[in-house]
Formats: C-alpha cells, sequence, structure tokens
C-alpha cells in the first residue's frame, strides 16, 4: 500500500468518525467543521486528496466521491447530492454530473418533487 493511499485511508477514517446516520434517510452526516459559499453549507476537512500533493482544505463530500470513486475531479465539476443533504458523505447518495442536472436538482429540492434527470438517479425527496 503506497504513502497516498494509507492517508486516503486514514482521512476516511476521521470522516467517518465525525458523522452519524440520519434514521429517515440514511444519510451519512457530516458533524465537524463547516463553511458555506453562495449556495450551501457544506462539511470541511484538511485532507490530502489525489488531485494535490499536500494537504489543504476541501469539501467532505468532494474527498469522500475522489476515493470512493478512485477519481480526481478538476475545478468545474459538480458533485451532486442525490438526498439534497450538503452535509451528507455517503458516497452512494454522491454523482459527478453537469452543472445542468445539479441546478435541476435544486429546483426538485425547492419544489419537493423529482422533474427527472435523464440517465442520472432520481433525488431522494
Amino acid at each position: 500500500m503506497g504513502a497516498c493511499q494509507r492517508r486516503s485511508a486514514r482521512d476516511l477514517r476521521r470522516i467517518a468518525s465525525r458523522c452519524h446516520i440520519d434514521p429517515l434517510k440514511r444519510c451519512l452526516v457530516w458533524g465537524g467543521t463547516t463553511g458555506g459559499d453562495w449556495v450551501g453549507n457544506y462539511g470541511k476537512i484538511t485532507a490530502k486528496c489525489p488531485t494535490v500533493y499536500h494537504s489543504k482544505t476541501h469539501y467532505v463530500h468532494q474527498v469522500v466521491y475522489q476515493f470512493r470513486f478512485d477519481v480526481i475531479l478538476d475545478y468545474h465539476q459538480q458533485i451532486s447530492h442525490f438526498c439534497h443533504n450538503s452535509l451528507c458523505c455517503n458516497a452512494n447518495y454522491l454523482g459527478l454530473e453537469p452543472l445542468m442536472v445539479k441546478n435541476a436538482r435544486m429546483s426538485c429540492a425547492c419544489s419537493g418533487q423529482c422533474s427527472g434527470h435523464g440517465n442520472q438517479p432520481p433525488c431522494m425527496l
């Protein structure tokens, strides 16, 4: 096991230790540091991701997605929360989607009804 893999396993254990399970939606809800931008409040953690060679602050759901699906995200790729919980870091409830689909999901959350998203999974309302 390489140094990066050991680090990622350690980061994932740290993330799991700061989460609790939402009994209704089964979300893995982040209970650590949060910070937001104009669209929501997201969990934050200092971790070493596959995209960088040193530790820096990342959104928790992006760290989980990158390690779970072994992908490297660039700045314009979007991770959607199918459950509409910005603090959820359950990898099964996250998806890499175009911005247009992510924005459509926000409409579903506001209306309380999923309008469908082509070949992407439906919202969990």
